[in-house]
């Protein structure tokens, strides 16, 4: 992990072992910070007498590390593993369970980077039920493995099981993204929409779209028809640009009189995904794209609506949409024209007024 000799620090030259001691414990803090973002810590070496210390030092006290917490404790020896093995001649692979067994939220999100950062000439493979060690990024990376009749199997396509328990994990892990397309804003104009598959669908539809389509706004899941004016009050009260977007369907009827009635939005706000009954943002896309890169089944033959097929098979639509956008972003999606006229078409209608 660092140039640390133990027979440069324990030489009888104060001088010299003075300043390696300094250089070791700039070498250890640097790393360490990088990963460990709960609190300031700096780790020291220091030699008194025949002995070596190993300190934690917090707010200019110093402890020994068997005097801070369970999870500071264990990620700092998990850190120092994993750093350690990575630096190695040789290969390994890492197998690690429940890693963030002892580690709240924010320490999980350091250890999955520690993890991410240092499996490039080896890998590293960790189970977990924590949705906070699953990289929604990286959806292709997660294997599930599930028990059944006394067997257990694995797999990686994670839409296509049954096993709710078992998904729920990944969907939790897309779900903690909700609150991004808030916290991050980064437009002045935001369209806040009806779910999380909507934001990203249309993410997606902008994605794809950009080289020929400028389009500059934000999407927000608005958590449902009828709380769509709940967040779109605190977006307006930021000084944020809002429209809202709905699907074609029954929860609209609702969901615009709610915005009406209860938060005063006016008409010319509230925007229609496809000017057809029973359409949602999924049937924007042709049926052929819709099979070739939602489901990745061109085979996959049905007369239905893109979304009527979703319901009727109770696919996981979040997960869906989340992976088409993965594929959007990765290059792997040409739209037909017929798509790409829908979404452009969409796009013009989202677009906001100089007085919005």
């Amino acid at each position: 992990m660092s140039s640390f000799d133990i027979g440069k620090i324990t030489e009888n030259n104060t001088q010299s072992q003075r300043n390696h001691q300094e250089k070791v414990n700039a070498e250890f803090t640097s790393r360490f910070e990088e990963y460990w973002t709960q609190d300031k810590v700096t780790l020291k070496v220091d030699k008194d007498g025949d002995t070596v210390f190993f300190w934690i030092e917090e707010n200019g006290q110093y402890y020994r590390p068997s005097q801070r917490s369970q999870g500071q404790r264990w990620y700092l020896s998990f850190y120092i593993k994993v750093v350690a093995r990575a630096k190695e001649d040789r290969p390994n692979i890492i197998l690690i369970d429940e890693p963030g067994l002892y580690l709240h939220a924010k320490a999980q999100k350091d250890l999955l980077r520690v993890l991410e950062n240092h499996t490039s000439k080896f890998p590293i493979i960790f189970s977990t039920h924590s949705p906070y060690l699953i990289d929604e990024d990286n959806l292709e990376s997660i294997r599930l493995v599930e028990k059944s009749n006394g067997m257990t199997t694995i797999s990686n396509k994670v839409h296509a099981t049954a096993d709710k328990e078992t998904l729920t994990p990944i969907l939790t892990a897309i779900g903690l993204g909700i609150n991004d397309s808030i916290t991050n804003l980064d437009q002045k104009n935001n369209i806040v929409v009806e779910g999380q598959e909507d934001v990203f669908y249309l993410q997606a539809f902008k994605e794809l779209t950009s080289d020929s389509i400028k389009f500059s706004a934000n999407f927000v899941n608005g958590g449902g028809a009828g709380n769509m004016g709940i967040v779109g009050s605190i977006l307006t009260g930021w000084g944020c640009n809002v429209c809202y977007l709905f699907d074609k369907d029954e929860g609209m009827k609702n969901g615009k009189a709610c915005l009406i009635n209860t938060w005063a939005v006016t008409h010319e706000k509230i925007r229609e995904v496809i000017h057809e009954e029973n359409c949602t943002v999924a049937d924007i896309l042709s049926k052929s794209d819709f099979q070739k890169y939602v489901l990745c089944d061109e085979n996959c033959l049905f007369t239905s609506s893109n979304s009527t097929y979703l319901k009727e098979n109770r696919a996981d639509k979040v997960l869906l949409a989340r992976q088409f956008l993965q594929r959007a972003k990765n290059d792997e999606v040409v739209l037909e024209p017929e798509s790409f006229d829908r979404i452009s078409r969409l796009f013009n209608n989202l677009i906001f007024g100089d007085n919005e």
